[in-house]
């Protein structure tokens, strides 16, 4: 067994952080692994579920061999205060399902800092109320604006291109 966690770890291209501040931007995290001094880095993306973050974000790299080297140099670090724990992943390239919108690096969306979530409305309200509030932000599309019911039950979830 263990043997066969060292060579998913030797082929891993990437870094799972864990006990990432639920506030913490991927800006925030870039800064930290800057830092740190990290070679190989191609990308940084918070991980979501239900559109909620999980506290974790998923580090990317160019080569599996900066895998190694940078868990060493993220033993004890630290972002906004708070320590972290770093794992190496073979997190598929293939992405999450697309029944999983939502959910996994950037919440299943394209477009990284370019989307907005408005969540927690009441049942009972017409959204038509919004579009008034929403015109002088210039969405793009309003079309590819996208409501759906929370999962919770407490009001109505939108995501929209701008």
């Amino acid at each position: 067994m263990a043997l066969a966690g060292a060579r998913a770890a030797a082929k891993a291209q990437h870094i799972l952080l864990k006990g990432i501040p639920i506030l913490a931007t991927t800006a925030d995290i870039r800064r930290m692994l800057a830092r740190h001094d990290l070679p190989g880095v191609t990308d940084v993306a918070i991980l979501y579920e239900g559109f909620a973050p999980k506290k974790e974000a998923l580090i990317t790299h160019s080569r599996p061999a900066f895998v190694g080297h940078n868990l060493r140099e993220l033993v004890n670090a630290t972002l906004s205060g708070s320590f972290i724990t770093s794992e190496a992943v073979d997190y598929s390239e293939s992405g999450v399902p697309s029944s999983s919108f939502g959910t996994g690096p950037r919440a299943g969306m394209d477009n990284e800092g370019r989307n907005v979530l408005l969540s927690y409305f009441p049942s009972a309200m017409d959204l038509s109320h919004l579009v008034p509030i929403l015109d002088k932000y210039q969405l793009v599309n309003r079309k590819d604006a996208y409501f759906s019911p929370c999962q919770d039950g407490l009001g109505i979830r939108g995501v929209s291109n701008g």
